[in-house]
């Protein structure tokens, strides 16, 4: 049996149930600190539109790849 988990800002993944009931409190960590961060970041509300703003930019095609400065 698989079983999706959240995967933070990457997006889903699936784990089997036998390494998720072996590894159980990492995986509830991880999502745990996914949804305080995500809390976090939403609490401004001007931080909050500039996020909603960008996700609609996205997914209207509005998104290009940008090289990472390496400083």
């Amino acid at each position: 049996m698989m079983c999706p988990m959240a995967n933070g800002s990457a997006g889903r993944r699936v784990v089997n149930y036998s390494d998720l009931r072996k590894n159980l409190q990492g995986y509830m960590d991880d999502e745990y600190r996914s949804l305080a961060e995500t809390e976090y970041l939403l609490s401004n509300e001007a931080n909050a539109r500039h996020l909603r703003d960008s996700l609609r930019e996205a997914r209207n095609g509005g998104a290009r790849p940008r090289e990472l400065s390496g400083d």
